[in-house]
C-alpha cells in the first residue's frame, strides 16, 4: 500500500490518525465499562485482564494522538517521520482490538444472554469506529477489524444453538462489509487530498515555467533557516531585451522563452534551493547550501552565462539579457523584504550598467560589476 502513495499523501493520510481524539476516548470508556461489569458478573480474570490491558492501550493511544496532532500543527517532528508515527498508532490499535476481541470471545463462552448482547454491541461498535475513523491507513483498520471480529465470530458459532450460529454468521457478513467499507472510505478519502494538494500546489506555481510563484516563495524563504547551510542568498534577475523579443516574434515566442527559461534555472538549482517567476520577466533564485561567499558568486554567473547563452525559439536562435543582483546574509540574521530589496536594488544598478551582474553585501559593504558579453 505504502509503495503505491506519493509521500505528500501518505503523509497526509497518517496526519488524519491524530484526530480520533473523541471516538478512541468514549470507545476506551465502553470497552472498560462493558469489561468491568462482565468480569465482575462472570468472575471471569480473563475478561478483566483484557479490559485492563484495553483501557491502558486506549490511554496511551490517546496521548499517541495528541504528541501526533502537536506535531502535524507544528509542522516540526521533534524525532519521529510518519511512518514511526504510524507504527505507534498500529501497535495500539492492534491492542484495543485485541482486547475487544478477547471481551467479547469469553463473554460468548458464557450462557448469559444479556451479556451477549452487550459484546455484540462493543463489537459492533468498535468495528464501526475503526471502518469510518482509521480507514485513512486500510491495511491497519482491516487486521484491528478481524482481530477483534474473527474469535467473536468463532465463539459464538461454538455456542452450539442455532440463533448463535445466525449470529456467527452475522458477524461474518458484516465483517466483509466493513472490508468494503474500509476501502471506499479509503479510497475517497485518497482522492480528496490528492485533489486538495493539487490545488495547494497550483496556487504555489507559476503556470507557465512551472518555477514557485510569489507565495511559494515567500513560504520557502520562511523554511530556509531549518534547511540551509550558516548564509542564505537571494538573486534577482530582469530579462534584458524581452519585449523586443515578443514585439518581433509574437507573444507565444515569448512564452516558449520564459518556458526554457524555467528549464535552464531548475537545472542550476540543487535541493533546497528555489527558483521562481515572480513577474513577466523577473525571476528570483534563493540559494541556501552555501558555506562561502564564492559559492554565492558562481552561482550567479551560472545563472548569468546559461540565460545569456542563445534559445531555439521557433528554429530561430534568440538571445537575451540578464541584469542580476544578488546579497547574502548569515542565515540566522536572513529577513525576506529585506535581502529582496537589496538584492533587486544590484538589478536595476545591473540594468543601468547595460546587463551583467551585480553585487550586494551589506555587511561587507562592496559591489563588484561584472559587464555583459
Amino acid at each position: 500500500m505504502r509503495k503505491r502513495e506519493p509521500d505528500d499523501l501518505y503523509k497526509a493520510l497518517v496526519a488524519q490518525l491524530a484526530y480520533t481524539v473523541t471516538p478512541t476516548t468514549v470507545m476506551g470508556f465502553t470497552l472498560v465499562v462493558i469489561g468491568y461489569f462482565a468480569a465482575t458478573s462472570l468472575h471471569d480474570t480473563g475478561i478483566f485482564a483484557a479490559m485492563v490491558c484495553g483501557g491502558l492501550a486506549s490511554f496511551a493511544k490517546v496521548c499517541v494522538m495528541l504528541c501526533h496532532r502537536h506535531w502535524t500543527n507544528t509542522g516540526r517532528p521533534p524525532s519521529l517521520a510518519p511512518k514511526d508515527w504510524e507504527l505507534a498508532h498500529a501497535i495500539l490499535t492492534f491492542l484495543v482490538a485485541a482486547s475487544v476481541g478477547a471481551i467479547s470471545a469469553l463473554i460468548f463462552r458464557s450462557s448469559d444472554f444479556s451479556l451477549h448482547v452487550l459484546a455484540t454491541a462493543l463489537l459492533f461498535g468498535y468495528s464501526a469506529g475503526v471502518a469510518s475513523r482509521m480507514s485513512v491507513r486500510p491495511l491497519i483498520s482491516a487486521i484491528a477489524i478481524s482481530i477483534a471480529a474473527v474469535p467473536t465470530t468463532i465463539s459464538a458459532a461454538f455456542a452450539g444453538d442455532t440463533a448463535h450460529w445466525l449470529l456467527a454468521t452475522m458477524f461474518a457478513v458484516f465483517l466483509l462489509a466493513a472490508m468494503q467499507s474500509v476501502w471506499h472510505v479509503y479510497r475517497t478519502a485518497s482522492q480528496q487530498i490528492l485533489l486538495r494538494l493539487e490545488m495547494e500546489r497550483l496556487a504555489r506555481v507559476d503556470p507557465l515555467t512551472g518555477l514557485a510563484n510569489r507565495i511559494a516563495l515567500r513560504e520557502g524563504f520562511a523554511r530556509s533557516p531549518h534547511t540551509v547551510g550558516p548564509m542564505i542568498a537571494v538573486h534577482c534577475l530582469d530579462l534584458d531585451g524581452f519585449k523586443a523579443i515578443n514585439d518581433r516574434l509574437g507573444h507565444s515566442a515569448g512564452d516558449d522563452l520564459l518556458i526554457a527559461i524555467g528549464v535552464r534555472l531548475r537545472g542550476l538549482i540543487v535541493p533546497h534551493d528555489i527558483a521562481a517567476r515572480v513577474g513577466g520577466d523577473e525571476f528570483v533564485v534563493v540559494q541556501t547550501q552555501i558555506q562561502n561567499t564564492q559559492d554565492v558568486e558562481q552561482t550567479a554567473h551560472d545563472v548569468f552565462q546559461s540565460l545569456t547563452t542563445p534559445f531555439d525559439i521557433f528554429d530561430e536562435a534568440v538571445r537575451v539579457g540578464v541584469s542580476l543582483g544578488y546579497t547574502v546574509r548569515p542565515a540566522k540574521d536572513a529577513e525576506f523584504s529585506t535581502m529582496i530589496r537589496l538584492a533587486d536594488a544590484a538589478s536595476y544598478r545591473a540594468k543601468r550598467n547595460g546587463g551583467g551582474v551585480e553585487r550586494e553585501f551589506p555587511s561587507f559593504h562592496q559591489t563588484s560589476p561584472v559587464a555583459a558579453d
